[in-house]
Formats: C-alpha cells, sequence, structure tokens
C-alpha cells in the first residue's frame, strides 16, 4: 500500500489487468486479474491493518463482468471455462468442454456473465465470431447445461418491476433490449417461430469400455396438446443421429435398432409449430451389457 497515493498495486509487472473485484464474506474484497485471484482483507478503520495476498496464481478471470457472488460462492470465467472460489480442483463447465473449445479466445474480454434465478447466464463469441453468439446456462442447484446458438447478448441486466425482478439483454447486432423468456409468447422478435432442441452428454452407464445392447428410453411430458417431440439417438461420438420416434406424451422407444454400443447420446427436438409451451420433466433409460462370449 502507499500512503502518499493511497494505492494497493496487485501483482505489478505480471503485464495482466484486473478484471473484476467482487466483495466477499463482508470482510474482505477479492480482485480478478487475467490470470491471478487476491484477496484484500479489510480490518480496522484504517488501510494500515488491511492485509492483500495472493490466493490463486494459475488461474484468473478472463474478461469484465465475469465473476459473480451467488450463496457464498464467485462462479469467474478463468482461461479454461467457469471456475469456483473458494477453488475446486476442475472447472465447473467441464460437461460442456467441446463449448468451452470453441470460445473465440481472441475476443473473450465481450463475454458477459450475470446470475439470474438460481441460474448463471455466461454470453460469450465462439468460432470465428467476433461478437457473443452464444449463452451457456448453467442451473447452479444440479449443475446442468443448456446451450443457446445464435443469441447475440451484448450485455445483461435485471430489472425489477415491482416485487418481480426480470431478466434483460442488449443484443449486440441490432443495439436493441429484450426481455428474456417471455412466458406468452414462443416467437422471436420477427414473429419467426423457435425450435426446442436438447442434445444430451454421452452416457456410458459407468462402464466406458464395455458394449451395451438393446433396453428403452422413457420420455416423460407434462403437457400434451400441440406438442409433437421428436426423439433421436446417437452412438459412439457419432454425428448422425438415428430417429426413435415421435410422442406427444409420456412414451417409450425401443433402442433395439441401435446395434452395440459404448456410450449413447439423445436428442429431443419440439417443432417450431408447436402451440403451447412444451414441459418436459425428463427421460429415463435402461440398457443392458452385451453377454461376453469367449472364443472356441
Amino acid at each position: 500500500f502507499n500512503n502518499d497515493t493511497n494505492v494497493f498495486q496487485v501483482a505489478t509487472g505480471d503485464s495482466t489487468e484486473i478484471t473484476n473485484m467482487v466483495p466477499f464474506e463482508n470482510s474482505s474484497l477479492i480482485i480478478f486479474k487475467e490470470r491471478s485471484i487476491h484477496e484484500l482483507a479489510v480490518s480496522g478503520s484504517t488501510a494500515s491493518y488491511w492485509n492483500l495476498r495472493p490466493i490463486d496464481t494459475r488461474y484468473g478471470c478472463v474478461a469484465p463482468e465475469c465473476a459473480k457472488f451467488h450463496n457464498g460462492k464467485i462462479y469467474f470465467l478463468a482461461h479454461d471455462g467457469i471456475r469456483v472460489l473458494p477453488t475446486q480442483q476442475q472447472a465447473v463447465s467441464y460437461l460442456i468442454k467441446s463449448e468451452i473449445d470453441d470460445i473465440n479466445w481472441t475476443y473473450i474480454n465481450r463475454a458477459r456473465m450475470v446470475i439470474f434465478d438460481d441460474k448463471l447466464f455466461l454470453a460469450v463469441p465462439t468460432g470465428t465470431s467476433t461478437y457473443n453468439n452464444k449463452v451457456y446456462v448453467m442451473d447452479l442447484n444440479t449443475n446442468g447445461w443448456v446451450v443457446y446458438t445464435g443469441w447475440n447478448v451484448n450485455c445483461w441486466g435485471i430489472y425489477i418491476s415491482g416485487n418481480e425482478e426480470v431478466l434483460m439483454y442488449g443484443d449486440s447486432n441490432d443495439g436493441r433490449v429484450y426481455k428474456c423468456f417471455t412466458a406468452t409468447a414462443f416467437n422471436d422478435n420477427t414473429s419467426t417461430a423457435i425450435n426446442y432442441q436438447e442434445e444430451t452428454k454421452a452416457y456410458d452407464f459407468g462402464q466406458p469400455f464395455s458394449y451395451k445392447i438393446g433396453g428403452e428410453l422413457e420420455v416423460e411430458i407434462a403437457s400434451s396438446t400441440g406438442n409433437t417431440l421428436t426423439v433421436s439417438a446417437v452412438i459412439d461420438g457419432g454425428t448422425s443421429y438415428t430417429e426413435l420416434g415421435t410422442c406427444t406424451a409420456t412414451d417409450k422407444f425401443s433402442l433395439d435398432a441401435l446395434g452395440r454400443y459404448r456410450n449413447i447420446k439423445f436428442k429431443f427436438v419440439n417443432n417450431a409449430s408447436s402451440t403451447e409451451q412444451l414441459v418436459l420433466n425428463g427421460f429415463r433409460v435402461a440398457t443392458f451389457l452385451e453377454e461376453y462370449q469367449p472364443e472356441v
């Protein structure tokens, strides 16, 4: 601390900038640089009693507005994905690692994060895009992820209307401000209907090197009128999905036609012509290990 200028110097000389500062536990300020994290412990009435110390010299926060406090933790965007303080061994975004790898890190300073309704929203530029064109959403209660493509978020804002909080965003392309997730409409601002599509992770059922065969997938839908859900599957890292069938209510689909596989992914698509909001409660899958037959 410099008494003459009233300045704390945070790891000067490392050629990185301070990106975020987040109050933590009522008595400290967490200071994020691009590749390090520091804590300024505040105690006493003057800065003479304050203490600045590094708490992580490997990971930092790479973009402004990308470190947020929630329920005793700070979530921040590091070079390998979303991490958490107190420090965890791996990024909490490991389930969408392929998506994280596709981020355009040249323009990562344009990424923006917000936490709303127990969900973390991260807008990032991906591929060759120079502006944010995808949004990663993490449910902080279940650690599940949803990826939105073509959602061009330049900034987030939470608007308070009476007793209600509303998530808003500014569009990267047209400069307009929009309300997120309106409950009474299923179209975008051009009145073009939008498909719902969800792709799961690859399931190996705890046996990554063993072949499975047969079984069934049960999909549970809470609403049925006006909805047709197309259910597909792909095995062993393939890219071409096989349609298992369609349903408008809870239904089961056989996996027999897929042959044997080591892991399997599922895709659910609700066509844009749907006349009501789809409520998909979840799915269950059962399969069987292939019986071992020794060579004679």
